[in-house]
C-alpha cells in the first residue's frame, strides 16, 4: 500500500504548504478583488474545504501505512474530495490564462485515479 499512501501524504502535505505560504505571504487578494469573482462567504467555504481535504488525504495516508483499519473507508473519502478540487479549482486559472497551473492540476489527479485504482486492486 506504499504507493496510495505516499501519493495521499505527498498531496496534502503539498496543499497545506501551499496554502500556508500563500497566506503568510500575503499572496492573496482580498476576496472582493480576486479575479474570480469569488465573496469573502464562498472564499471561506473553500479554504475550509481545501483544509478539510488536506487534513484527510495527511490523515488516511497516515493511517494506510500504520494499516489501520479505519483507512479503508476513509483513505477513498480523502480522494475523492482531492478529486473534486482538481476538478473544481483549476477554473480560477484556466481563467487567468494560467495554462501551467491546468496540467498539474490535470497530472494530479492521474495520479489520484492510479492511487485509487492501486487502493481498490490490493
Amino acid at each position: 500500500m506504499t504507493f496510495p499512501a505516499a501519493y495521499a501524504l505527498a498531496v496534502g502535505l503539498l496543499m497545506a504548504i501551499q496554502w500556508g505560504r500563500t497566506l503568510v505571504s500575503g499572496g492573496l487578494p482580498p476576496p472582493d478583488e480576486m479575479y474570480s469573482g469569488r465573496g469573502r462567504s464562498e472564499l471561506a467555504f473553500h479554504w475550509i474545504a481545501e483544509a478539510i481535504t488536506a487534513g484527510s488525504l495527511l490523515v488516511s495516508g497516515t493511517g494506510l501505512l500504520a494499516q489501520a483499519g479505519w483507512s479503508s473507508w476513509l483513505y477513498p473519502l480523502s480522494l475523492g474530495a482531492l478529486m473534486y478540487t482538481l476538478i473544481n479549482s483549476p477554473g480560477y486559472f484556466a481563467q487567468r490564462g494560467e495554462w501551467r497551473m491546468i496540467v498539474v492540476f490535470g497530472l494530479l489527479f492521474a495520479g489520484a485515479v492510479a492511487a485509487l485504482v492501486v487502493f481498490l486492486v490490493r
